[in-house]
């Protein structure tokens, strides 16, 4: 099996069993203290990993755009993202709440090709396609 494909399969795994654990845990939990518990959780990990590895080093080597991208990044993705997610699934279905906030691949494709210059191809719009299709099904 493709490596790519292995770890794209685990982390499709790892992202569909997650919001189940996040729904139930966000009965008797705030959305702000959830993205709280989770982001320190994986800071605690991801310090020890680096410690045990001496990967630190490497991060004072990056260049300063590359940081500063990242950072605006994790912050938006890492903190506002989870915590509108985190909002959205305490209120609403865990499939439709998904499949929403999955939708993420169109705005990135849309921001792609405006920003990036990206190609449109016939594949890529058939995508698009499929993932509005998906949203409209759940919204019903």
């Amino acid at each position: 099996m493709n490596k790519g494909l292995l770890y794209a399969l685990l982390a499709a795994l790892a992202w569909g069993i997650t919001p189940m654990l996040e729904k139930t845990a966000l009965k008797k939990i705030e959305p702000l203290q959830a993205v709280f518990l989770r982001s320190l959780a994986i800071t605690t990990a991801l310090w020890l990993t680096f410690c045990f590895k001496h990967s630190y080093r490497k991060i004072f080597a990056a260049d300063h755009v590359s940081v500063v991208l990242i950072i605006a990044g994790g912050l938006l993705a890492g903190l506002l993202g989870q915590l509108f997610y985190f909002t959205a699934l305490k209120s609403w279905d865990p499939s439709r709440v998904v499949t929403i906030a999955g939708s993420y691949p169109l705005i990135a494709f849309i921001l792609s090709v405006l920003l990036l210059g990206e190609q449109i191809t016939i594949y890529k719009l058939a995508g698009v396609l499929l993932i509005v299709g998906g949203i409209l099904l759940l919204r019903i």
